[in-house]
């Protein structure tokens, strides 16, 4: 009996990671260079929030009243438009920036902060975009395929955060979490996501996602600023090859990718890339994964197997055995 065997965590050593630039600053490397952690890829001054002020029902000709000139530095309370009596006040302070007066509003930007983006990965610069707000890193990574994404791309600290089973207790996602990218285990549950937002984390990755209410948890990330990775599918999933994968990589810098439908870790060179998948006969000890409900994404090790009903026996890694079909399970290399 023969089936396919893949690899659950698969290490690239060419892996195209794609560094997202903050907007005027200035780049600091070039193509072709190599780079460590430690690199400044581009570094600025820039304003990091605005306050947007609809100016255009002030009067029918209400360019001719602003009383402010680009660039320049007021305090709240300040009248930035004037005619007679009628004013408009700043609610914050900042620097005026009409560059959409025309439009009909006038913008109020936070005073520039100093900017530095660095590299936190090792490899070598392939390209820069046209717009200079993307660069592209070869280096090697860890890539876990996900089978669903909820939200945007998001690069962040990973902070492995469930026991050795697998769970999670709420009171464990506090502000150590704080802009992380985090592992739950077993299962993301609408609490998970909710004090995970309220904490400040900015990404989730576990093994599946609870079916109940499914739609209004969808909606509910995609109305937030965070991204939720699922590795299996729905329901609580027990995988213990992921537990001992993902914690040797606590506090690594980490990407959720949408665009490769990808969990992604830089690490050090491998000395080879992983063999995505092969086929070959079934042993006895062979690690498999089921796909076939009750056992949804479980992994466990074979015990034996029948030729004659094309069926084996699973030890799970937490203690039961199941009988299974061999076309529902597939090897782990």
């Amino acid at each position: 009996m023969e089936i396919v065997y893949i690899q659950k965590a698969t290490y690239l050593k060419d892996y195209k990671y794609i560094r997202v630039i903050d907007p005027d600053t200035n780049l600091m490397v070039s193509v072709g260079e190599n780079i460590n952690k430690d690199t400044i890829i581009s570094r600025g001054s820039i304003s990091r929030m605005s306050y947007r002020i609809k100016v255009s029902d002030f009067a029918s000709n209400f360019h001719k009243y602003v009383s402010v000139l680009h660039g320049e530095v007021i305090h709240k309370g300040d009248s930035i438009m004037n005619k007679g009596k009628k004013n408009i006040f700043s609610p914050v302070d900042g620097i005026i920036d009409l560059s959409h007066l025309s439009s009909g509003f006038i913008l109020v930007k936070s005073y520039p902060e100093d900017i530095m983006n660095v590299s936190n990965i090792n490899g070598i610069v392939s390209s820069i975009s046209e717009e200079k707000d993307k660069v592209i890193i070869n280096t090697s990574v860890l890539k876990i395929d996900l089978k669903y994404i909820f939200g945007s791309n998001i690069e962040a600290k990973f902070k492995y955060l469930c026991n050795e089973q697998g769970f999670l207790y709420l009171e464990d996602i506090n502000t150590s979490a704080i802009g992380t990218i985090i592992y739950v285990g077993n299962l993301i549950t609408m609490e998970i996501i909710k004090k995970s937002l309220a904490v400040g984390v900015v990404g989730i990755i576990g093994n599946g996602i609870e079916i109940r209410n499914n739609e209004s948890i969808e909606d509910f990330i995609n109305s937030i600023p965070l991204t939720v990775g699922v590795i299996d599918g729905f329901g609580s999933i027990e995988n213990s090859f992921f537990y001992s994968i993902l914690s040797k990589y606590n506090r690594f810098p980490a990407f959720i990718d949408q665009n490769n439908q990808a969990f992604i870790i830089p690490i050090d060179t491998p000395s080879e890339d992983s063999i995505p998948f092969e086929i070959k006969g079934i042993n006895k000890g062979d690690k498999v994964q089921i796909f076939s409900f009750p056992y949804w994404g479980y992994t466990g090790t074979i015990e034996s197997f029948n030729i004659e009903d094309q069926s084996v026996f699973v030890a799970l890694d937490f203690g039961s055995k199941v009988n299974v079909q061999i076309e529902d399970i597939v090897g782990i290399i």
